[in-house]
């Protein structure tokens, strides 16, 4: 009961530490060994199959959630991975619903942040589950359609006339989500996709900042995805586009700039462009030996 208020509220709210005691009791007692075998998957469900049975006819995004809904919001995929329910996993992290409730609940940038983390670890933990039943991996496109639903829920936040709980979404704060979305992408090697939100992401910020270091550091990253995933044409383009703007912002006399041309060079060198490729590596020394020192030792000179 709510102190103050006659209102009752019920709570379903995993006690981490108690389990922890509890369950590491029960492993160095002999006599009760046994009762843990696979505690940690019948325990998740257990809370899951809970949680449903007491609170599915509420809605993930009602705007006053209650405590265990809050909990729910933040750890319900972490339990289901745990408890190896992947297709209830993969269905909670596409539901409209639910992203939403984690933005309103936990703010665009941790909300995005949290499910691109769920994400990845349902695509390991699918990944570990596939070879050791000696089963078709699947879980790149699992983790790719997850990241697809949350930017189209993302998108309607921003395109929203009136805010929800937590105020309106504004395109800088949704590039700064889809950075999220493609640097987790990338960590896991999905250079295609990662490269297509970051250049979303890019579009988004300098629609908001205009041209900025910002803005040029990201145009960096987006040329390294699309060099990884060999689209060498696109890559140098962007890299171009960051060299031009490095030079309104930084200058050509600084190390970002120098980071850039190498880049460029790399990717010219990549696409047997040697001659333009030298070029860019001898600006680089150039502009490094009039540097202080202690730059040399990252570009080996």
């Amino acid at each position: 009961q709510v102190e103050g208020s006659e209102k009752n509220e019920s709570s379903i709210q995993i006690d981490h530490d108690l389990i922890r005691q509890f369950s590491r009791r029960i492993r160095n007692d002999e006599n009760m060994h046994h009762l843990v075998k696979n505690a940690e998957k019948r325990w998740n469900a257990a809370y899951v199959q809970s949680y449903f049975q007491q609170k599915a006819k509420y809605l993930w995004d009602d705007i006053q959630p209650d405590r265990s809904r809050k909990y729910a919001l933040e750890k319900m995929p972490t339990h289901m991975i745990q408890a190896e329910m992947f297709d209830d996993v993969e269905m909670l992290m596409r539901n409209e619903s639910f992203i939403r409730g984690r933005f309103w609940s936990l703010g665009w940038t941790e909300g995005t942040r949290a499910h691109v983390v769920d994400a990845e670890a349902f695509c390991h933990r699918l990944q570990s589950y596939s070879l050791a039943n000696d089963i078709e991996d699947c879980s790149s496109p699992k983790l790719v359609d997850a990241c697809k639903q949350l930017e189209a829920v993302l998108m309607e936040e921003v395109a929203r006339e009136s805010g929800g709980p937590n105020g309106h979404c504004s395109t800088l704060e949704a590039g700064r989500c889809l950075h999220e979305i493609s640097v987790s992408l990338a960590r896991l090697k999905l250079w295609d996709e990662a490269s297509r939100f970051c250049d979303s992401c890019v579009e988004l910020v300098e629609s908001n900042l205009g041209p900025s270091e910002l803005v040029a550091s990201l145009l960096y990253n987006s040329s390294v995805m699309h060099t990884e995933a060999n689209e060498f044409d696109q890559a140098e383009k962007i890299i171009g586009d960051c060299l031009d703007m490095r030079v309104k912002t930084c200058g050509t006399e600084s190390i970002l700039y120098v980071r850039a041309l190498c880049q460029l060079g790399d990717i010219l060198s990549v696409s047997s462009d040697y001659s333009a490729a030298e070029s860019c590596f001898n600006k680089s020394i150039g502009i490094l030996k009039v540097m202080p020192a202690h730059y040399h030792l990252d570009f080996g000179i």
